[in-house]
């Protein structure tokens, strides 16, 4: 939400920017509508494709099963900890036997 909040005043204030050279005629700008309209539907079936492409990958791992190197047991994605520098982006253990280690390994 933030991230988004704050492209958009980027792009307010690139906007506003623009329209003040073009007022001062610093800058001409001339597009027909022909392409403004190729340009809106590209940028539309962009997002289009970026929704479907994410949707594919959320059911890919929402779907998947890992297995437990420790208590060799089948768990979702969820039950794991996320790990980036595995190429799965998940821990090898999963997070009752990471909290198991940690308590027992614990020296406070």
């Amino acid at each position: 939400m933030n991230k988004s909040f704050h492209l958009f005043n980027l792009q307010k204030e690139i906007e506003d920017k623009f329209n003040s050279l073009l007022k001062s005629g610093k800058m001409s700008f001339t597009l027909t509508l022909e392409e403004s309209t190729s340009r809106r539907n590209v940028e539309i079936q962009e997002e289009h494709d970026e929704d479907i492409l994410q949707a594919k990958r959320d059911e890919y791992y929402v779907n998947k099963t890992y297995t437990c190197n420790k208590c060799k047991s089948i768990k979702p994605r969820q039950e794991f900890f996320r790990l980036r520098e595995n190429e799965e982006g998940i821990a090898h253990h999963c997070k009752v036997c990471e909290m198991k280690y940690k308590k027992m390994n614990d020296k406070g």
